[in-house]
């Protein structure tokens, strides 16, 4: 597999309709990573979800 192959693209939609990404990550990430990096990500002005949670088909569930 080259590099690009070994990479999700990813984007989050918040209920209002903003967008966080879509950005890259390596597949071999954990989710607990990917959390932590997506949280890191998520705009100052907004609440973040004390623990958000994803659901089978990929919505993040607050």
């Amino acid at each position: 597999m080259s590099g690009a192959q070994d990479q999700l693209e990813i984007k989050f939609r918040l209920t209002d309709g903003t967008d966080i990404g879509p950005r890259n990550f390596p597949v071999a990430m954990s989710v607990a990573t990917l959390k932590e990096n997506i949280i890191a990500q998520w705009p100052k002005e907004k609440k973040v979800p004390s623990d958000p949670k994803q659901n089978r088909c990929g919505c993040v569930i607050l």
